[in-house]
């Protein structure tokens, strides 16, 4: 009788513990969040020290050593970060999102690897105020001027940017060398990698 008593108490704790882990919400990504801050019309740029604490520890964790291109706030919704990674051979620039806490968004296209092909510099860049910013290089030297322009443009409204095509990426599938020749197809590309 004491070893039933022992199996049905078992059951019971085992099926406890599987109800309680189906009833656990299913992880959910951010991308609605990330399209808003993304979509924002009013962004300001913000400091490095105007992030939250949580933001700042995961960008020194994660991110040391990465140039950052532009913070921008999107009031009431988080933060955008246009990083260009200069200690790997991965695209140019990207974007991480922060919520207005500072953890780190995350959308269900990130992937480690998703990256599947870098620019052939140099590269331009046509700014909100009409300036035109060639990147020479990938590479701290290369970015120093649009760098630079983000820094002193703190005080305009729109820091958007549009990249100026057409131009050339390599693949990194077969290394061969293709046109990008606007907008349209830049963004099938990157809908390419994603579906990997």
């Amino acid at each position: 009788m004491r070893i039933l008593n022992i199996i049905i108490l078992s059951a019971i704790l085992i099926l406890a513990g599987c109800d309680s882990l189906s009833s656990k919400k299913d992880y959910s990504y951010d991308d609605e969040l990330i399209n808003q801050i993304r979509e924002a019309s009013d962004k300001i740029e913000v400091q490095m020290d105007d992030l939250p604490e949580d933001a700042i520890t995961t960008i020194q964790e994660f991110y040391a050593s990465d140039i950052f291109i532009s913070k921008m706030l999107a009031e009431g919704l988080g933060y955008e970060l246009t990083i260009n990674k200069l200690d790997s051979e991965e695209n140019d620039f990207f974007e991480i999102y922060f919520d207005l806490d500072g953890n780190k968004l995350k959308s269900e296209f990130d992937k480690d690897d998703w990256q599947c092909f870098e620019f052939v510099y140099p590269i331009t860049f046509i700014m909100s105020d009409g300036l035109s910013i060639t990147v020479s290089s990938n590479d701290e030297e290369g970015w120093t001027e649009l760098k630079d322009w983000y820094d002193q443009n703190s005080d305009i409204d729109s820091k958007e940017w549009n990249l100026e095509y057409p131009v050339e990426v390599i693949l990194e599938s077969d290394e061969s060398v293709i046109t990008v020749n606007n907008e349209e197809e830049m963004i099938e590309l990157k809908e390419n990698c994603y579906d990997k």
